[in-house]
């Protein structure tokens, strides 16, 4: 029985054993598939059967599958017979058997389907294709190689190629194949079907786009290079996501591990969920048998690189895993209170219980489910208020919540009431409305600090049970859009069980801030022409960002020189100017101090032939309440001669200041006519926003 006899006999053999056996894998070309294998093209001639003058001719044949655009090489087993392009047509169909012969197995997968022409040291795809194909051929007709074949000494007819390289690449060609055939029979490795296990790593908790996630990582095992596979999951909360390695959501994946992620706001009850690993493609390269149904034709054997493979997965999640430690104690001594009882139940009022708390005046429950929790004071110790107001706790998945509860000694309090003095410019609450978020310190006679209180959005603050005496109320902090009231006040407590009120207010903030600006009603043509300014904080709050902006007339008037007055307060300042040429502003004169006039000479600047100064800006920075200029500053400007009589010469300057995020702004504009025409000055309303 010669070779190819031997492995059709193993085949069929083979063949009923696999009827017997649940088809766990699928494959990308599968068992009983019908596929069209094509004549793709006809590779070089470089070997001659020894002893006569008869060149080895191969045609490269495949399969391509048109919807993954995968391309399969096919050998075939009988070079005998005719096939597909060597007389038997340029394609026919196959039908694909499973197959499980070792050494034609390495041959296959040491040579064209598991390895690159380059790794053999040869010029060409196609020699590697010829190679592999002399050795599927030696092993059918039970000779090797280089006992069968030899280098030619010619030309095969109509191919462009010369003889010298035709010896070159055949000569290689025959070793590879002299290789491979020895590999097949000699080699170690052989074919292992795929198999892939889950694996469960680590179990986490991670926040992404600002959502919490339970995250079980996994690991898909294979025992052959595992390329890609696709994950599918069922019975799993709602809004459950397959992540790969970058947290992207992708149910398909290329590297080993993966991770589940489960949003813990869903995980309400137990769950069991199942984890499906589906196509897994594995590079086992299984051989198939392709039958073309024909006698008098060509078999082949296509080899194929990936294997899928299955498997599965059971995720169980424990919902009841959650905690709560209320810890009961003294407002004042923070010591523990033992013997409190509360009660606790879910919003959707299911029970869990009543509880008391033990020496350490602790309540631990255990095994709680997520949700909200209602935690409600039943009894105390008779020196204590009774606190009986509920209490929602949220409680997350695996979560233990630590709450601290305190109760109040029977005492006489303080009670203050914060309102706004008047009604206020930036927030809009009118006069006598409440201010929340006001923070007071209280002192006793002798001078410590027993309480500190905060009014809440109704303005009130109440302090705790205090001793029967004298204290002093401090103001520390107030709400932003309030000026702190640093004046203290005294008050007096005579009684037990009495609540001291008092009413006191703050003025609203009221950044402001004022501009004038004068100029001649008249001008010549040809004079000079002098504005000065008035620069003022006119609000109550200090002022940051405090910037004086003057746009200047038009290109016929030309400034001159600055005189930058002096003002009522010790800080440094820079002024900059800006061109029609250019849309920066421009440094003029840095570090300026504020209780020195400087004058500046801006006829040096450098400017071009139809280039001239549009704007000048003063930022001052920081300015305190009452900031203002005492030596007026002053601006010159020259008319010049070609401007046409009655031209009217508008200049409008703005100024500008920051209280936190608040911006306020005052213009003013003047109006100067050339010759003989009156001034008009017109002052623009201050604006804030």
């Amino acid at each position: 029985m010669n070779k190819f006899r031997k492995l059709i006999s193993i085949f069929l053999i083979l063949n009923i054993l696999f009827a017997s056996i649940p088809n766990v894998f699928a494959k990308t070309i599968s068992e009983n598939d019908t596929i069209n294998l094509v004549h793709s093209h006809d590779c070089i001639s470089l070997l001659k059967i020894k002893g006569k003058d008869m060149l080895k001719g191969v045609a490269y044949v495949c399969y391509k599958d048109e919807e993954t655009q995968n391309v399969y090489p096919a050998f075939c087993v009988d070079p005998g017979k005719e096939g597909i392009g060597t007389g038997a047509g340029e394609s026919y169909d196959v039908t694909l058997n499973k197959l499980d012969n070792p050494i034609l197995w390495r041959i296959l997968y040491k040579g064209y389907l598991g390895s690159s022409y380059l790794d053999w040291d040869l010029e060409c795809d196609d020699d590697l294709y010829y190679a592999t194909k002399t050795a599927v051929h030696c092993f059918v007709d039970e000779s090797s190689p280089i006992d069968k074949y030899e280098v030619p000494h010619r030309v095969g007819y109509g191919e462009n190629i010369g003889l010298e390289e035709v010896k070159r690449r055949g000569k290689r060609v025959l070793e590879v194949a002299e290789e491979l055939y020895e590999y097949g029979y000699n080699g170690e490795e052989n074919y292992i079907k795929s198999e892939i296990k889950l694996n469960k790593k680590s179990l986490t908790k991670e926040t992404f786009e600002s959502k919490k996630y339970l995250i079980q990582n996994y690991e898909v095992i294979s025992n052959k290079e595992l390329n890609s596979y696709e994950v599918e999951i069922k019975n799993f909360p709602k809004g459950t996501k397959i992540l790969n390695n970058f947290n992207k959501v992708n149910s398909k994946m290329v590297d080993a591990t993966f991770k589940i992620a489960i949003p813990i706001s869903e995980i309400k009850e137990n769950f069991k969920g199942t984890v499906n690993i589906k196509n897994a493609m594995v590079k086992a390269y299984p051989i198939f048998y392709g039958s073309s149904g024909n006698s008098d034709t060509q078999d082949y054997v296509i080899i194929d690189k990936n294997e899928v493979a299955y498997t599965s997965g059971v995720l169980n999640i424990d919902s009841y895993k959650s905690c709560i430690k209320l810890i009961k104690l003294d407002e004042e001594t923070n010591m523990p209170i033992p013997n409190v009882e509360f009660n606790f139940k879910y919003k959707d009022g299911e029970e869990i219980g009543n509880f008391k708390t033990d020496d350490n005046g602790q309540i631990k429950i255990e095994k709680l489910k997520q949700g909200t929790i209602i935690a409600t004071e039943l009894s105390v110790n008779n020196m204590y208020v009774l606190d009986n107001s509920s209490r929602e706790i949220q409680l997350e998945y695996d979560e233990t919540k630590e709450i601290k509860i305190t109760n109040k000694k029977k005492k006489g309090q303080i009670e203050i009431l914060k309102t706004s003095s008047e009604e206020s410019k930036i927030t809009k609450d009118k006069k006598g409305s409440p201010i929340e978020g006001t923070k007071f310190e209280i002192y006793n006679k002798d001078g410590k600090i027993v309480d500190e209180i905060i009014t809440d959005k109704n303005g009130i603050a109440i302090s705790k049970e205090l001793d029967i005496g004298t204290y002093m109320i401090k103001e520390i902090e107030t709400s932003q859009w309030y000026i702190l009231e640093e004046n203290k006040t005294k008050i007096e407590i005579k009684e037990n069980k009495e609540v001291v009120k008092l009413e006191l207010t703050n003025k609203p903030k009221r950044p402001e801030v004022d501009i004038k600006k004068r100029a001649p009603q008249i001008v010549k043509q040809n004079k000079e022409i002098k504005y000065d300014f008035e620069i003022k904080n006119t609000g109550n709050v200090e002022l940051n960002n405090f910037t004086w902006f003057d746009l200047l007339p038009s290109e016929n008037v030309k400034i001159t020189k600055i005189e930058t007055g002096t003002y009522n307060q010790k800080l440094n300042y820079s002024i900059y100017y800006k061109t029609n040429k250019k849309e920066e502003y421009l440094i003029l004169k840095p570090n300026l101090k504020s209780l020195e006039n400087n004058s500046i000479d801006l006829t040096k600047i450098y400017l071009e032939d139809d280039e001239y100064i549009t704007e000048i800006k003063a930022e001052f920075g920081d300015v305190e309440v009452g900031f203002s200029s005492i030596k007026k500053p002053l601006i010159y400007m020259m008319a010049e001669e070609k401007i046409e009589d009655g031209t009217v010469l508008k200049n409008k300057t703005i100024l500008e200041g920051k209280h936190q995020n608040y911006k306020v702004c005052d213009e003013d504009e003047t109006e100067t006519i050339v010759e003989n025409k009156k001034e008009i000055i017109k002052k623009l309303p201050r604006t804030g926003y």
